[in-house]
This record gives structure tokens, C-alpha cells and sequence, in this order.
């Protein structure tokens, strides 16, 4: 028997459906961003049957738009209007668009206040009605996208308002995913040139090829007219070596400390200064108009806090700088810092050993002179000697029966440290960064710096100046920012892929209901379309936990509870999830503070948390629940990192199951991380836990060994309410 035609809804939601999985294949096969908007322009204008489609991007302050992309359909021939520029309208339609985030529908499009250019395009067109659909990345209307009909007649219907949105959203997300993969590019192109630095810091002393090859590697990575350093002598700033032609012709020119020159007001504050409205900042207000700035940062030059000059550049643009390049001109700020110390410290070795010894005393927190026998043998002879002892808590004569200085390095850093002390003795200068066991058994991380000096007759290297920095705080400091910028990448893409699709899936769901209502209930396909139906739900079930992963729901609403009651609430649930040969056991304080919590975002993590108790104990065994008060005092609350004093409510579960390794505790809360097998967890339940924990102002701290089992503990601060 011959199957019925399928009615032309199906059709319709079957061209739809497939439109939207060209353009999610165009995205991701393309390596940059305009070949992605192309395709998804020309399959928009081709679903809607449309004469045009094209896409605008606004200004920073969305006074004027560009348009990007733009396509026609092959009647009217291929009058291109991409490149054009409008002037954004100040009226009711352009508000809604903008500040509601609202799509709207533009009846007599000949009359509307466009640019000439584009006004002459669009009656060339003979365009009459047009749906604007706004595009938003985090709230921000950043352009639109437009559907244009030479058919006055044509209206646009709710469910194609509706498409529209969707593939505006898709849209939104292909230029946020850009824009994140060329912000990476550039911190590529950073780590490169502070590498390069780095390379240089270690190899020249020469202050103005220093300074020089510093200021080369900036103007890299940040768009620049000008700019200089100035360092600290009496009252006042002086120009040592500037950038740009105008900048280099007035070095050795003085700001006055006292002046309100944002130079000296930046530099008194020890605070990195930003401005990108230079029409605002009074003192430029004398400059004549063409000479004004109008986009400058200023990064002082710091050493143990104390300001010694300032790193400035400048910009005839305004609104070209922004919190990254903020960012970067501190780093340099440091590097320039670092260049100028080690200049003045080989400086004063070259005039006598007893001016190096103060100043090493200023620059470095041990600073000592290597001194080399026939043998090339290096004999340490400490300067400051008391830094050296309360670092590594060894008196000196404890290091040298241990065989030396060597012998408190790690064992897998020694190997450096030795290749480090063979370019010392080919008369090179060499950085290295290695860690060393303290007395009491704890790691450090130490910056070495070393200078070799040639005998008389630059025959041999007679002796090496050096000194060491405790740089620990920041390994830890860098390891902590790299960790923070990965997850928020991270966070960020599962979140925008996530949000696009669940959009796309209500759409899916949607026609595929409308499509079995239209069919009588025998019709052979409709078992197909309900099956179609079901893992359609099972995916928008999927994305909603990548959506909890990314972190960025903002509607989350919190109560005051106590949360024995939830608990309480949860524990029938929990019982269900896990294996009967697990007790489930509760002891709960019976004056328990409130605390302010998202309940169904608190009992998600709950069950996260259960669930991987569950699964650490195969055999059987006991889950238990416990709750109390705890008052953290100023070094509690600093050992636990990220809480600050006062009152906590506090939750620990704890399971007997198999435990884990310090190696595997050290990756629990990354995305992604299972030791489970394939297929049998994603990595995102922990995760998602310590997410909802600190979205709640809390903590999560881990304790656990191999075959003792496990103890997780959550502090939540107390309600203020209660």
C-alpha cells in the first residue's frame, strides 16, 4: 500500500530543520568568521523566500552600523551592499531593537532614514518591508540581522519571527566564538613577545637596546601613536627614551611630581591609570586640539612596591585601549622594571664589589657572588645572608655539609640549573627558575639571576654576581590566572553552544508535535516522528547541563532555608539514586543557621555530590550527611583561600568508598575530568557542584587516601535574614 504525502507543515519543518544543520556545518568547518555569515546569510534569504538578507554590526556607543554581509537572490541580479555605513535612528522602532532587544518589522522601508548610499541601494532594490532581528551576546544588542521582501503585501509571521531569532542567535554565537578565537590569538601572540623578553632580560645589559627591544615587542601587541618610560630623579619624571618620532625629540623633558599631568598623578598612586576620553581629561585641555591625546595608559614601574618610573603609551583614537591592554602594559610595566635594575645592578658592579652589596640588597632577596676556581668549580660567598637563612631555613653551614647549594634543589630541576652554570662559565649571562626542598620539607620557587665578570685579560670568567627572588606566590599566581582563563573559555563556548541548541531544539520539538497532530494516529510515520521526538527531548535534556556547566545563569533565585529541611526534602530522592547496599545516614545540628541558597540549583549539587559517593563504593557501603555551625576566624578563612571571616553554615559528606590519590584530587573539579570509563560519566558533575557552591558565595575543600574513603565539605555563608 502506498504511503500518504506527507502534508507541506512536515515539508516545511523538514526544509527548516535542514537549513539550520547547513548553517551549524558551515560554522564549523570555517576558519574565519566572514565564509561562516556568508552561508548563513544566503540559506536565511533562501528559507524566507526573502529578496535580500544581510548582516550590521554597531559602533561601541551603537550610534552607526555597518553592514558585514549581505545577500540577494539571483533574480535581482548582484547589487552588493556590504561595506555601506547608516547612522542609527534615535525613534521608538531603533529603541525597541537596541535597548529591549526586541525584533521589529520596518512596513515602508523607502522612507525610513538610512544613509543616502544605503537609501539609494534600497530603492534600487525595491525593497518594502523589512524584519530586523537583534543580535545579542550577554545581553548586548551588538548588530542585526535583516530579512528584506520587494512584496508589500508580505508580512512576517510569528513562527518566522520566531526562525529568525534562532538563527540570530546562532549568528551572535559564530561572532562571539571569533572574536574569543582571535582574543586567543593575541594572548598567543603575547606569551610570544614576553618570551622574547625574557630572552633578552637574560642575554643584554645594555639599558637603551634593553629598553628598546622591550618597547618593540609592546608595540606588537598594542596599537600605539606614542609613548615613553620615565623614571624617578628629585621632584620630577624625566624621559628616558621615548617611542615614535615626537616622543624620542623630547627626551630628557621633566614632569614636575607635583603637576597634574596624568603622568605624575598615575605615578603617585602606584596605580595603573587608563584613559580613553582624552576630550574629558582636563589637563590635555591646554594641549592645541590637534596635538591632544585621546587614548593613554600609564603603568608605574614598581620594585617591593615602590614606584622608580612609569611605562606610558598613547593614542590619537579614543576608546582604543581596554582592561586586556590594561593587562599587558602591566606586565611589561614589570619587565622594563626588571630590565632597568638589572642595568643599574651590572652598573654597580662594574664600579665596586661594595656598591653591588647595597644595592643587591634592595634588589634581591638573596644576592651573593659566585666566585670560580681553576677547576671552574663555583664557591657561593653569601651578601645577604639572613634573607638566604629565613628562606630556606638552613644556616649556611648546614647547606655546605650537605655538598652545597645543589643539594637542596629538586632532583628534575637540577639538570637546568647545571646547563644554567655552563653558559655562566662561557661567560654568558643566564636566568633559571627552579624550586628548592625548604628545611622544613616544603617547595619554593626561585628566580636566579647571575652576571658573569671576565679576569683582567677576558681570559677566564673570574667571578658571577647573582641573586635569587622568592617567585612562588607568583607560579601559583600565573598557574591560578592560566586555570581561570581555560575554564571561563571553557564555560563560555559550553554555554553558547548549549543555548543555541536548546533554541534550536524547542524549534525542532515544536514542528515535529505539529507535524503528528497533522497525521492521523495509523500513519506509518508517526512511531518514526514520536521516536524523532523522544531523543530530541534526551539532547535538550543534555543541553541544560551544559548550560549549568557554563555558569553564566544569572535568574537563579535564592531563599532563606535551613538546610536540614532540605535534606530532609532530599533524602527520599538520594535513597532512590543510590545502591540499596548503601546506608544512607544523616546527623544534623539542631540549631542550624539559615543560609541563602538557590534550592533547585543546591539540591543539583547535592545529588552530584551523592552520586559520586555512590559510585566510589561498588561493594556497598555508608553515605553519610552532616550539618553544623562554624565561626571562621581571620586565619581559618585565609587557609580556606577563598571565604572571608564570620558565620558558616557547614555540610560534610562523607563516604568509605575507595578514595582517591592526591594526583586525581588535584583535577576533581575540572570540566570534564572522569577516572569513570567511557560512556559512563561526563566530567561535569562535580564541576557543576562547585559551580552552584561558589555562585552561593561558598566553598567546597576535599580530604581523601587511597582506600579511606572520602570527605567533602561545603561551607555556605549564613543568612543575614536569620
Amino acid at each position: 500500500m502506498p504511503k500518504k504525502p506527507l502534508p507541506e507543515d512536515f515539508q516545511l519543518c523538514s526544509q527548516t530543520m535542514a537549513a539550520l544543520s547547513r548553517m551549524a556545518q558551515a560554522v564549523a568547518s570555517a576558519t574565519q568568521l566572514q565564509p561562516a555569515l556568508d552561508a548563513i546569510v544566503e540559506e536565511t534569504a533562501n528559507l524566507f523566500k526573502a529578496h535580500s538578507a544581510a548582516i550590521s554590526l554597531f559602533n561601541s556607543s551603537r550610534t552607526t552600523g555597518s553592514i558585514i554581509v549581505s545577500h540577494q537572490s539571483s533574480y535581482w541580479g548582484n547589487n552588493n551592499v556590504a561595506g555601506q555605513t547608516f547612522s542609527i535612528p534615535k525613534d521608538l522602532t531603533f529603541d525597541k531593537l537596541i535597548h529591549a532587544g526586541k525584533s521589529v518589522i520596518v512596513s515602508n522601508v523607502q522612507g525610513y532614514p538610512l544613509l543616502p548610499a544605503s537609501q539609494k541601494a534600497i530603492v534600487v532594490q525595491n525593497v518594502c518591508t523589512e524584519l530586523l532581528i537583534p543580535l545579542k551576546t550577554r545581553a548586548q544588542v551588538i548588530g542585526t540581522i535583516s530579512i528584506s521582501t520587494d512584496d508589500p503585501q508580505r508580512t512576517f509571521s510569528p513562527a518566522e519571527i520566531q526562525l529568525g531569532e534562532i538563527i540570530a542567535g546562532q549568528i551572535a554565537g559564530t561572532i562571539e566564538l571569533f572574536r574569543s578565537l582571535e582574543q586567543e590569538r593575541r594572548q598567543r601572540q603575547v606569551a610570544d613577545s614576553l618570551r622574547e623578553v625574557a630572552t633578552i632580560l637574560s642575554s643584554r645589559l645594555d639599558l637603551p637596546r634593553l629598553l628598546s627591544e622591550i618597547f618593540n615587542q609592546l608595540a606588537r601587541v598594542i596599537d600605539h601613536n606614542g609613548g615613553g618610560i620615565f623614571l624617578k630623579h628629585g621632584d620630577d619624571l624625566v624621559l628616558i627614551y621615548g617611542l615614535g618620532a615626537a616622543a624620542e625629540a623630547h627626551v630628557g623633558e621633566r614632569i614636575l611630581l607635583s603637576s597634574q599631568n596624568p603622568t605624575a598623578r598615575a605615578f603617585n598612586s602606584r596605580q595603573l591609570l587608563m584613559i580613553n576620553d582624552g576630550a574629558n581629561e582636563p589637563y590635555w585641555l591646554q594641549w592645541p586640539e590637534d596635538d591632544r591625546l585621546q587614548s593613554w595608559i600609564g603603568a608605574p614601574l614598581l620594585v617591593d612596591q615602590r614606584a622608580i618610573g612609569i611605562l606610558t603609551i598613547d593614542n590619537f583614537t579614543a576608546g582604543a585601549y581596554n582592561q586586556d591592554d590594561a593587562h599587558i602594559m602591566q606586565i611589561f610595566a614589570k619587565q622594563a622594571a626588571l630590565a632597568i635594575h638589572n642595568a643599574r645592578l651590572f652598573e654597580a658592579v662594574q664600579q665596586s664589589e661594595e656598591r653591588y652589596r647595597v644595592i643587591s640588597e634592595v634588589i634581591s632577596e638573596i644576592a651573593y657572588v659566585l666566585r670560580v676556581d681553576d677547576q671552574e668549580v663555583f664557591s657561593r660567598e653569601w651578601v645577604t645572608e639572613e634573607s638566604a637563612a629565613q628562606l630556606t631555613g638552613f644556616t649556611f653551614e648546614e647547606i655546605d655539609a650537605q655538598g652545597g647549594w645543589s643539594a637542596i634543589v629538586y632532583d628534575e630541576d637540577l639538570p637546568q640549573l647545571l646547563r644554567h652554570n655552563e653558559r655562566l662559565k662561557a661567560g654568558r649571562s643566564s636566568s633559571v627558575a627552579y624550586r628548592i626542598i625548604t628545611k622544613d620539607g616544603h617547595q619554593r620557587w626561585l628566580q636566579e639571576i647571575d652576571r658573569p665578570v671576565w679576569d683582567d685579560k677576558r681570559q677566564r670568567v673570574a667571578f658571577i654576581y647573582g641573586g635569587c627572588q622568592d617567585i612562588t606566590e607568583r607560579r601559583r599566581l600565573e598557574a591560578h590566572l592560566l586555570q581561570s582563563q581555560k575554564m571561563e573559555a571553557i564555560g563560555q563556548l559550553a554555554g553558547g553552544i548549549a543555548h543555541h541548541f536548546n533554541n534550536m531544539f524547542t524549534t525542532m520539538t515544536g514542528y515535529l508535535a505539529l507535524a503528528i497532530d497533522e497525521l492521523p494516529v495509523e500513519h506509518s510515520v508517526v512511531s518514526d516522528l514520536e521516536r524523532v521526538q523522544q531523543t530530541t527531548r534526551r539532547a535538550a535534556a543534555l543541553t541544560q547541563q551544559l548550560l549549568a556547566f557554563s555558569r553564566n545563569n544569572h535568574e537563579q533565585r535564592t531563599v532563606s532555608i535551613n538546610l536540614n529541611e532540605l535534606i530532609g526534602e532530599t533524602k527520599g530522592l538520594l535513597e532512590q539514586l543510590i545502591e540499596p547496599s548503601i546506608d544512607l545516614k544523616t546527623r544534623l545540628a539542631s540549631d542550624l543557621w539559615w543560609t541563602r541558597i538557590d534550592v533547585s540549583q543546591f539540591k543539583q549539587a547535592l545529588i552530584n555530590l551523592a552520586l559520586n559517593a555512590r559510585d566510589a563504593m561498588p561493594q556497598g557501603g555508608v553515605l553519610e550527611l552532616q550539618t553544623t555551625n562554624v565561626g571562621l576566624t581571620g586565619s581559618e578563612a585565609k587557609r580556606l583561600g577563598s571565604l572571608n571571616p564570620g558565620d558558616y553554615v557547614r555540610l560534610t559528606i562523607i563516604d568509605n568508598g575507595v578514595g582517591m590519590s592526591r594526583a586525581i584530587q588535584d583535577h576533581l573539579f575540572e570540566p570534564f575530568f572522569t577516572t569513570k570509563e567511557v560512556g559512563q560519566g561526563a566530567g561535569l558533575g562535580l564541576y557543576t557542584a562547585l559551580g552552584i557552591v561558589k555562585y552561593h558565595g561558598g566553598h567546597i575543600e576535599v580530604d581523601s587516601e587511597p582506600d579511606q574513603g572520602t570527605t567533602i565539605i561545603i561551607y555556605l555563608p549564613r543568612s543575614p535574614t536569620h
